[in-house]
């Protein structure tokens, strides 16, 4: 019902909004990388992408732009894991989709630090964004 309030009662309102899909999930443009000198730059590099069975919206972005290798961290060794994060130019890991030994690993290996760029709540886009940024900070 509603709360009384003096002699009156109030009833609550009850407000409904009609949305589409659309407005509930905005739509996110595909983010490209256009500069030639760019893509012949990435492509030179070995990237190692890891994370699980669930991450191919990310391999299909990244495959355009490098030399990408793809590991499930939990169906490969973890000694064979190790060992492609020491031959890749840069690695990227899937936070949510990794062991913690994995993460216990990089964490115990400072070299690392350069080239290894983690990830949390990755979309489609967000690993391209990502090559940009290292693009830009790279010692060409």
């Amino acid at each position: 019902m509603g709360k009384i309030i003096g002699n009156t009662a109030r009833s609550p309102q009850v407000i409904t909004c009609k949305t589409t899909n659309s407005e509930r999930k905005p739509v996110k443009e595909k983010v490209t990388i256009i500069n030639s000198d760019k893509i012949a730059w990435l492509y030179s590099k070995n990237l190692l992408l890891i994370g699980n069975k669930k991450i191919d919206f990310m391999v299909t972005q990244l495959r355009k732009y490098v030399n990408l290798s793809v590991m499930d961290a939990y169906e490969e060794s973890l000694p064979l894991i190790y060992k492609k994060i020491q031959a890749a130019d840069y690695v990227f890991v899937l936070l949510g989709s990794v062991p913690h030994s994995l993460t216990n690993y990089l964490k115990q290996h400072p070299e690392f630090d350069n080239k290894v760029e983690y990830f949390y709540r990755a979309d489609a886009n967000e690993g391209v964004r990502r090559l940009n940024y290292l693009y830009m900070n790279s010692e060409k």
